[in-house]
């Protein structure tokens, strides 16, 4: 769930993190990837470095910097699993 992503992002963004979410299929079933939004690339590189690679609930993590608006003073980033099928617990 989104919100699970949120907590994850909050210790390390705080009042950085503009947005999160979750990708689903057409069935609504998560495909175990989602994003998140941090106001500053600095922000986006911390939560990688404190991340990526962490293992949740048996799955590991993986994230990267997908996209990058200096001017916008914005950064995504995306986070997919390498869980079974996928799936993350989100």
């Amino acid at each position: 769930m989104a919100e699970d992503l949120e907590e994850l992002f909050l210790d390390v963004a705080g009042d950085s993190l503009e947005k999160v979410w979750v990708d689903y299929d057409n069935t609504d079933r998560s495909l175990g990837t989602g994003g998140a939004r941090f106001a500053s690339s600095a922000v986006a590189g911390k939560a990688v470095s404190r991340f990526s690679g962490v293992v949740i609930e048996g799955k590991a993590i993986h994230i990267s910097v997908e996209a990058c608006s200096p001017q916008a003073g914005l950064s995504v980033t995306r986070v997919v699993s390498a869980g079974k099928r996928g799936r993350v617990p989100w």
